[in-house]
């Protein structure tokens, strides 16, 4: 499953997109250094979606289950930020495709055609 930005996406949305997939992409183990920079793209693109996620879900009803269920996906995400890539390679790639799932799951709620227009205002680059 691959993320696909519209065409008319800017530059910033279209690489997060390139990145996740990078990180989520099967294969060979990647090395240490490939990692670490996957997480330090994934962290920067984590950052920048943080605050329309959380725009986002205060257009959301409180009593909804879909606003608990996100509220609880955004209060995980700091604690993923947190943490480190571990102790060894393994640990390294299951947290980088945690921060790419992040990513990816955060795109899919400001990508979705009901959300309000701050998340259109996020895919064109404001």
């Amino acid at each position: 499953m691959t993320t696909t930005p519209p065409a008319t996406a800017p530059a910033q949305l279209r690489r997060a997109c390139a990145v996740i997939d990078e990180a989520l992409a099967d294969g060979p183990p990647r090395r240490i250094e490939d990692l670490l920079g996957l997480a330090a793209e994934l962290r920067a693109h984590l950052d920048m979606l943080l605050p329309a996620a959380e725009q986002h879900l205060n257009t959301l009803w409180r009593g909804d289950p879909l606003w608990y269920s996100r509220r609880t996906t955004l209060d995980d995400i700091p604690r993923l930020l947190e943490a480190g890539l571990g102790d060894g390679l393994k640990s390294a790639t299951r947290h980088v495709r945690d921060l790419a799932c992040a990513c990816r799951k955060l795109l899919g709620w400001l990508g979705d055609a009901s959300e309000p227009a701050d998340a259109a205002a996020l895919r064109a680059g404001g």
